[in-house]
């Protein structure tokens, strides 16, 4: 039977804090509120990793404050995920030993490729205190709308998977005859929350596998990827080829009996 961990996004979560129906009054520090959080719910989104490069430093704080067994899914940083990024979300001595420019905002493809590595180190190296006390979970890649389904899209995800710390997991990978690949990863026994797989169909003119439930296949047969952190989404729902792909991710397809009614 599989472990089904439920928590929010974020300690401080505007509405979670606002409301005044879960922290006591005298819980009002990020500190404090960590602790109380903790000690209800075993899982949470690691939200301003997104807004900005995480800190080493902080991590070791989350993991001190939290009691064995707890979980952290992480949000990638948002240049990660191809999401416009403000210089100012940078740390400054990266910002400011960029080239002048005088875009607002910055993307992914803009960075040199030794700017990328550096902040893709910091962000690894962030994780370290949460995956050495067994604490981290996902690392959820949330990809910009625009970032839609293409050869290119499907190798930047794995690139994005292989930046990743590879200690205590291995990897596969294989391409079998026909269109589908699939790429995964394989937790070690003493971490299993942190394994995660992925498949995609990497050719639009292959068989589409048939409905269950019609017998039918799906009308488009474009993949449709459906966002998931540790559950999925059931149900059928049309495809569409503009559809954002996401991690961590489930293939889900539409159901022509079900788009006719």
């Amino acid at each position: 039977m599989s472990r089904i961990l439920v928590g929010t996004t974020s300690w401080t979560e505007k509405t979670l804090v606002e409301s005044g129906r879960f922290y006591p009054p005298d819980v009002h520090t990020a500190q404090s509120r960590l602790r109380f959080y903790a000690s209800r719910f075993p899982v949470v989104e690691l939200d301003s990793s997104y807004y900005g490069l995480p800190s080493t430093r902080n991590a070791s704080l989350w993991a001190k404050r939290t009691p064995d067994g707890f979980v952290f899914d992480v949000k990638a940083f948002r240049l990660f995920t191809q999401y416009q990024t403000p210089p100012d979300a940078l740390p400054k001595d990266i910002r400011e030993g960029l080239a002048p420019t005088a875009k607002k905002n910055l993307y992914y493809k803009d960075m040199p490729a030794e700017v990328l590595d550096e902040q893709w180190e910091r962000f690894r190296s962030a994780l370290d205190p949460l995956r050495h006390s067994d604490k981290l979970g996902v690392v959820l890649f949330q990809f910009a709308p625009w970032f839609v389904f293409r050869p290119s899209s499907l190798d930047l995800i794995v690139a994005c998977a292989e930046r990743l710390p590879a200690t205590g997991s291995q990897w596969s990978s294989a391409t079998s005859p026909g269109s589908r690949r699939s790429i995964s990863k394989k937790p070690s026994p003493s971490s299993a929350s942190t394994g995660w797989s992925m498949s995609w169909w990497t050719s639009p003119r292959a068989s589409p596998p048939v409905c269950q439930r019609c017998g039918r296949p799906p009308r488009q047969t474009l993949p449709s990827f459906v966002y998931t952190a540790k559950t999925a989404r059931l149900g059928p729902r049309r495809a569409s080829p503009r559809r954002s792909v996401s991690t961590t991710f489930i293939q889900k397809r539409g159901c022509a009996s079900s788009q006719d009614q």
